[in-house]
């Protein structure tokens, strides 16, 4: 389809009938350097849906969706890639939100992965899901970057995100009703971590898992702190990073895994490792580095 450009959206605010209405609240799509500001969504399966490219989001609210607050999604007819959210809020009403900011890459046939896509400053309270993907298993986000986001009350995982070529950075998971922070790379490149942050969820701290030692995982300042699961666990050989806190952890202040050979363990300033609990009550362990 032709892409349409220079489409303008200002103040709007948009109320559906309830959270399960099988409608979109706001969606956009084949648009090119389209511009979308101060807009307030409320109910509906979906809230702000995002097909464009090169498309500029900023103080954007969606409450009370039942699937999906924003979600960027890639289909064949409409592709979705370059485009920024700066300034966002997402939030339950009751218990209807679904996956919070959501990323959908080969979910549909012909469809592929959502890429270069920049999220910054946003809020995520009492949804499903805080970030999430979801669609093909091998078709995944690609390039995308996330920055300065908290999660808060997640239901489920507060980032359930498989990735490549991204980069993540001043994400907070708190009080999450599952793993506060899970980042997979099973597609390629790398993706990059660093002020990472989880506290007093209920799963583990923080897992992070490649499944190849060419698709890695970079991390710099990862902290997991009270959660009622295992502090840090890290799967599979690409792994490597600097400046790890793991503190009072019921599961165990734990990094469990493979950092591979890529110069973790060579000369640098203390606190590589910060690791604090109760010896007895509190145990850790560390393997594999």
């Amino acid at each position: 389809d032709t892409l349409r450009v220079g489409i303008d959206v200002r103040n709007v605010t948009v109320l559906c009938k309830d959270a399960n209405s099988s409608i979109h609240a706001a969606l956009f799509e084949n648009c090119y350097e389209n511009h979308v500001s101060n807009l307030k969504t409320y109910f509906g399966f979906a809230g702000v849906v995002i097909k464009t490219i090169s498309g500029i989001y900023s103080d954007i609210h969606a409450n009370g969706h039942s699937t999906h607050g924003i979600v960027l999604k890639d289909n064949d007819y409409s592709r979705c890639r370059s485009n920024v959210v700066n300034g966002f809020t997402i939030r339950s009403i009751s218990t209807n939100d679904g996956d919070g900011f959501s990323f959908s890459s080969g979910a549909d046939p012909g469809s592929g992965s959502v890429a270069f896509c920049v999220i910054s400053n946003g809020n995520i309270e009492g949804c499903k899901y805080g970030i999430h993907n979801y669609g093909s298993s091998t078709i995944v986000s690609l390039g995308n970057s996330i920055n300065q986001v908290m999660i808060f009350r997640a239901q489920n995982e507060g980032v359930l995100f498989n990735s490549g070529y991204s980069t993540l950075s001043n994400i907070k998971s708190w009080l999450c009703g599952s793993t506060g922070i899970s980042i997979t790379n099973t597609t390629s490149g790398n993706v990059s971590l660093s002020n990472i942050q989880s506290l007093n969820c209920a799963g583990d701290g923080i897992r992070l898992t490649t499944d190849a030692s060419s698709r890695t995982i970079t991390f710099t300042n990862i902290a997991s702190t009270d959660n009622l699961g295992i502090g840090i666990v890290i799967s599979g050989e690409g792994t490597s990073g600097i400046g790890i806190a793991s503190e009072n952890n019921m599961g165990g202040n734990e990094i469990v895994g493979n950092l591979g050979n890529y110069g973790y363990n060579t000369a640098v300033p203390t606190n590589i490792f910060h690791i604090k609990g109760d010896l007895v009550n509190d145990p850790f362990r560390v393997e594999n580095l």
